[in-house]
């Protein structure tokens, strides 16, 4: 049996650095970049870095368990001087995330930085033959095309909503500090995705309670800073997507929870016997 799995929580140590908090990742889930350079020689682990979002193979030798004691007890130490990567690290550590979740916040990660990405210029190319111009009937058949949209499965809806849950909770509400201003365009743009999840895909009642967004969210709108009513508007677009979810919200509350563990028809059974 394999001393690591993918989804264990670990410490790496990498040459003088410091353990790091780290999450061993599934080899088919990795960047293939990463893939390519496994070593050819020794049994290795991939594992993702906490707050770093980087990969490194690690050996036996350079992989030990991280427990939640290791994280209280790093975290209850730390002081001003220790990087803020890494207290960051062990407190992402500290909340258990699981795979999906961390696999969801880096395809959140990916789509932010090729968004981010300055357009090029085209590049002029020097012809003796002249081109022939596009007609504007070709541009607006062209443009008027619609463009297939993406479907996911339940389980990538999931991976997503929870994703968004768990930058959100971390960015915002779990922390010490209050979040600077690249911290909260980076939530404004996590929220942003969760909008358009919402107008375009829509949350379920099973989604919604998987993955407690709506409770983040309200959360969010009990702290009074985050209001930021001139910018990021954190509160007013929290309430709009709570507005949506009045329903499935009250589904949530109103769910009878059975007695006794006995599922509520088994129940009904059993008093229509007696």
């Amino acid at each position: 049996m394999a001393p690591y799995n993918p989804g264990d929580i670990v410490l790496s140590k990498l040459g003088s650095f410091p353990p790091w908090p780290a999450i061993v990742f599934p080899e088919d889930a990795l960047p293939p970049e990463v893939l390519k350079s496994k070593p050819k020689k020794g049994r290795t682990w991939p594992v993702c870095y906490f707050a770093e979002a980087t990969f490194n193979w690690d050996s036996e030798r350079t992989l030990s368990p991280l427990t939640t004691e290791m994280c209280h007890s790093f975290l209850k130490k730390s002081s001003g001087k220790k990087a803020k990567r890494l207290v960051m690290a062990y407190e992402i550590a500290l909340e258990n995330p699981s795979l999906d979740e961390i696999i969801g916040s880096l395809n959140i990660d990916a789509e932010e930085s090729s968004k981010a990405k300055p357009k090029q210029e085209p590049q002029i190319v020097a012809s003796n033959s002249p081109r022939k111009k596009k007609t504007d009937s070709n541009k607006s058949s062209k443009s008027s095309t619609p463009q297939p949209k993406r479907s996911y499965t339940d389980a990538e809806k999931e991976t997503l909503a929870k994703s968004y849950r768990a930058k959100l909770q971390k960015g915002l509400v779990i922390r010490e500090t209050q979040p600077s201003i690249e911290e909260l365009q980076h939530c404004s743009s996590v929220l942003s995705h969760l909008e358009e999840f919402q107008a375009t895909i829509g949350v379920s009642l099973e989604l919604l309670k998987t993955s407690k967004l709506h409770k983040v969210l309200k959360a969010i709108i009990k702290i009074p800073k985050l209001e930021r009513p001139e910018d990021f508007q954190f509160h007013k677009r929290c309430e709009k997507l709570l507005s949506d979810w009045t329903d499935l919200i009250s589904a949530i509350k109103n769910e009878k929870v059975p007695e006794y563990g006995i599922k509520p028809e088994a129940a009904e059974t059993t008093r229509s016997e007696k």
